[in-house]
């Protein structure tokens, strides 16, 4: 699988205004930027084993492909990224101020900039974030780690209960295995992620891990209660 850099990404079906973008943030010293001209440019880019996009700056009139209108999509596509990629700044470029779309921007936690906007003033929170988060990620979901590191199967299901905040006795059980054993395949999944701590390994993966769906034929067992973390503590390190 090839190693990818962390970048921005700028979806805009006007090759001018990707040049212009790109510009800027080249201006404000940011990470190298990809574009795409369209919703299925993008979704292409994004299907690349291994890339690891941590900024979007989407246009809200875009099409579909290379074939089809510009229409007012880039909102739902925002939040398609948003959801996605939970962790990068999504911003969403439009023509006029419109205030209904504004607040439809910060349900989602996406920054709405509303055209004319100096965008180098506008962009520079974007590249900031991004740098962190560039900082922080190597891969770019669970699978990327498994075929970078060679991690076994019982090496990601302790990751993915790692990710869901279950604590090691807790992880035995749902395992069906000894909390020493959960010891060793964290301490073997930290080391082949040349990380300190199996939170960071986490903090390192891209995109949300999720838990691995139960097998009909061997249910998982939910932890008994108080063996759980509490989900909404604040979490050291990346974010």
């Amino acid at each position: 699988m090839p190693r990818h850099r962390p970048f921005i990404v700028h979806i805009d079906d006007d090759a001018a205004t990707r040049r212009a973008v790109a510009n800027v943030l080249g201006l404000l010293d940011a990470l190298p930027v990809r574009g795409a001209a369209s919703v299925r440019d993008a979704e292409a880019l994004l299907r690349e084993p291994g890339v690891l996009p941590c900024g979007f700056v989407v246009d809200h009139t875009l099409p579909l492909d290379e074939t089809a209108r510009p229409e007012p999509r880039g909102l739902a596509f925002a939040v398609t990224l948003r959801q996605r990629y939970p962790r990068a700044p999504v911003v969403l470029l439009t023509g006029a101020l419109d205030r209904r779309l504004a607040a439809e921007c910060a349900a989602a936690e996406i920054v709405y900039l509303p055209k004319p906007v100096d965008l180098e003033d506008a962009l520079d929170p974007l590249v900031r974030r991004a740098a962190e988060l560039a900082a922080c990620v190597r891969w770019s979901d669970l699978d990327h780690f498994a075929d970078a590191t060679g991690a076994t199967d019982r090496e990601l299901e302790v990751i993915r209960a790692s990710a869901q905040d279950l604590s090691r006795g807790a992880t035995a059980r749902a395992l069906g295995i000894r909390p020493e054993t959960v010891k060793t395949h964290r301490r073997n999944a930290i080391t082949k992620g040349g990380v300190a701590t199996l939170q960071a390994l986490v903090d390192a993966i891209l995109q949300p891990i999720d838990p691995a769906p139960p097998s009909p034929s061997t249910p998982v067992p939910t932890p008994p209660r108080g063996l759980t973390r509490p989900s909404g503590r604040k979490r050291k390190g990346c974010s």
